[in-house]
């Protein structure tokens, strides 16, 4: 403290050097010619930063004139706090985040000297858990460095002990330019944002108050975006020598431009997916995406506006609104009244071209069903050029029309399935057509099933069929070998059976898929009388053991005795189920008024069993140019009727002209909309 005094009545220093002079414990002289070069020499030499500096001018520089007579500035500078103290607090900073991260329940007290224009204020905030007291001593050693002489230690007494944390004057400030702390204001070029630097009092300098900057940021001409609230914690908190963000501009924001939403993938990808043990079905590929009636396909959202921005300077920034786009509709496409959704006229397969969405009615494999494509799942008409190979699978809610062949494969559809070169099934085969199925040749189906006419050109063999009216097989060389062939009304062929006496069954006169309802009902309840009669046997067997044993059974066998009883019970009701649906199909067929008839052209050969509704016949000697019906209960033999082709190929042609008008319209409307867009 001695060597303090002496130097601050020492008017000049003779052994310093321009930029700066000797080292003294946390004292140094420094000659510069500003105050803020002379600041930033003696922190870098001291290890501290400008913050913790506290200096006195010794001698006062001058620019001169024209550089001439230019004087520089002496400084005696002193650090606030010694080099140990400031790691001891760097260390207590340390511990107190460390306590943080664990809580904050101990928190030392806390003392601040505030030189304002309205007096010097002390503020003592108490202690939190067992964190340190602030102390009289530590209050008073800080007033003393900072200059502030004589002041009422009774009440500096009092604002310790209460610590309430409140500022408290304790003395009256006097004006003293050189030791108030000062303040920088700095706009950024393009006005966006505001930088403010505040620089700490001295001695018993005044703090930057928020109405000093406030009234900078004015004059500047700062308007807009202002923050009081980072302004006043940069001054509580003595955020000094550093550049804090005090104002900021909003920039503008473009307006959004319209997009379409599509609501199918417009990007088609290959897609596999796997089942439950990793493994890929590679017939599965979904590369058709089907849609239906109403189906909503895309969507538009509009543009939005956009919102412009302003500097802090109050200088509007326009912005610019987003962009719009059309929507149009394609084929079989209609647009909503709004304008702004996409729906699909039909049912279909949606198809993205070249920006414009279309529904097709029919689905072309221009190859073969296998591998490259997949199996076929469309809501329309399906036709394949090519082949079906085995394990793969068609299901149509129109139309199937294969050019080529099929083979173990599955075809399903709501409408007519084609089928230009003939079925190999292997057994396997699945065919079921809504109305009509047409094949050059039937070999070796699981199951042929048509709510209408089954019409086979050539052989139908070794095949269950099933059709709602009519089984037709009448070309050059047809014929129906083996299998079991039924039809509501009628079964017309040039031979049926063969010279090996292949056993052959063919029905008609009833409801195909009644009978083989009627045939899966007595199949299940013959299962059921077969499980209810070992379930009596069973509950018999311990009833005996309950009566041998005093009516006493083990839990386990008790429980199994009622679960017997339980199943019997279950069974019994769903017999009863059974037999009413057996009842009631007995009597639609009954009802039924087609008697049915089998139509040979050529020959019937023995091993072929005949039922026309509930007569039954079994042939035993060949029969040709032939008719069976039913009469009187009985099989009556009359001479061949040829199938009413003519007709059907009438109504087949009429169709035909139909649907190739609705082509014409649909190609003209297509037309009509391209004209129009372009």
């Amino acid at each position: 403290m001695d060597r303090l005094k002496e130097l601050l009545t020492e008017d000049t220093a003779d052994d310093v050097s321009l930029e700066q002079g000797d080292v003294s414990g946390d004292f140094i002289e420094v000659i510069s010619y500003s105050v803020e070069e002379g600041l930033e020499s003696a922190g870098k030499k001291l290890g501290v930063s400008i913050a913790d500096l506290e200096y006195d001018i010794l001698e006062k520089g001058s620019n001169g004139f024209l550089g001439i007579g230019r004087r520089p500035f002496k400084l005696l500078v002193k650090t606030s706090i010694s080099k140990a103290a400031e790691e001891l607090q760097q260390l207590t900073d340390m511990t107190q985040q460390m306590a943080k991260a664990d809580a904050i329940k101990d928190k030392d007290g806390a003392y601040k000297i505030r030189v304002t224009k309205q007096g010097i204020m002390l503020i003592v905030t108490k202690p939190i858990g067992k964190g340190r007291t602030i102390s009289l001593q530590e209050v008073q050693n800080a007033l003393y460095q900072r200059q502030i002489l004589n002041p009422d230690e009774a009440l500096i007494q009092k604002i310790v002990s209460k610590a309430s944390g409140e500022p408290v004057k304790i003395g009256v400030w006097e004006a003293n330019p050189e030791y108030d702390g000062r303040f920088s204001v700095e706009i950024s070029e393009d006005e966006m944002k505001v930088y403010l630097t505040l620089v700490p009092p001295k001695k018993t300098g005044r703090i930057v108050e928020m109405d000093d900057i406030m009234s900078e940021l004015e004059r500047k001409g700062v308007v807009f975006g202002v923050s009081r609230e980072s302004i006043q914690e940069a001054i509580d908190d003595d955020k000094f020598n550093q550049p804090l963000t005090i104002a900021e501009g909003l920039s503008p924001k473009e307006g959004n431009d319209a997009k379409i939403d599509y609501k199918f993938n417009i990007d088609k990808e290959l897609q596999l997916s796997e089942d439950d043990k990793g493994r890929v079905d590679f017939r599965e590929l979904d590369l058709i995406e089907n849609v239906v009636v109403g189906q909503i396909l895309a969507k538009k959202i509009n543009a939005t506006k956009g919102t412009a921005g302003k500097t802090v300077t109050g200088r509007e920034l326009p912005a610019k609104d987003g962009r719009d786009i059309p929507i149009t509709e394609g084929k079989n496409i209609k647009l909503s009244e709004d304008k702004s959704e996409l729906v699909a006229e039909i049912n279909g397969q949606v198809v993205y071209v070249k920006g414009r969405i279309n529904v097709e009615p029919v689905y072309e494999v221009k190859g073969d069903v296998a591998l490259e494509t997949g199996n076929v799942v469309f809501l329309g008409t399906v036709i394949v050029r090519g082949n079906v190979e085995d394990g793969f699978s068609i299901k149509a809610a129109g139309n199937i029309d294969i050019k080529g062949s099929v083979g173990k494969a599955q075809l399903e559809a709501e409408g007519d399935i084609i089928i230009k070169q003939g079925l190999l099934g292997k057994d396997e085969a699945v065919i079921v057509a809504g109305n009509d199925v047409f094949a050059k040749f039937v070999e070796h189906a699981k199951r042929v099933e048509a709510g209408r006419d089954i019409v086979i050109a050539e052989g139908l063999m070794h095949s269950f069929v099933d059709a709602g009216k009519r089984v037709i097989c009448n070309g050059k060389r047809a014929m129906i070998v083996g299998g079991r062939i039924r039809a509501g009304e009628e079964i017309n062929a040039k031979v049926i059976g063969s010279q090996s006496y292949t056993e052959t069954e063919i029905e008609v006169g009833i409801d195909p898929k009644s009978r083989q309802q009627l045939l899966e009902l007595n199949e299940e309840l013959r299962n059921h009388k077969d499980k209810s009669k070992e379930l009596s046997m069973n509950i018999t067997t311990l009833e005996n053991q309950k009566r041998t044993l005093g009516g006493k059974l083990t839990p386990e066998k008790e429980e199994q005795l009622l679960g017997m009883l339980q199943d019997k019970e279950s069974i019994s009701l769903r017999m009863n189920e059974i037999e009413e649906q057996i009842s009631e199909i007995k009597s639609y067929l009954a009802s039924i008024e087609e008697k049915g008839k089998v139509c040979v052209q050529k020959e019937v050969y023995p091993k072929v069993r005949i039922t026309v509704k509930d007569a039954f016949l079994e042939v035993k000697d060949s029969f040709k140019y032939v008719t069976f019906i039913q009469e009187a209960g009985n099989i009556k033999v009359l001479p061949y009727e040829e199938p009413k082709m003519e007709k059907d190929k009438e109504k087949s042609k009429e169709r035909s002209k139909e649907r190739s008008k609705e082509r014409n319209k649909e190609r003209n409307k297509e037309r009509n909309k391209e004209e129009m867009v372009y």
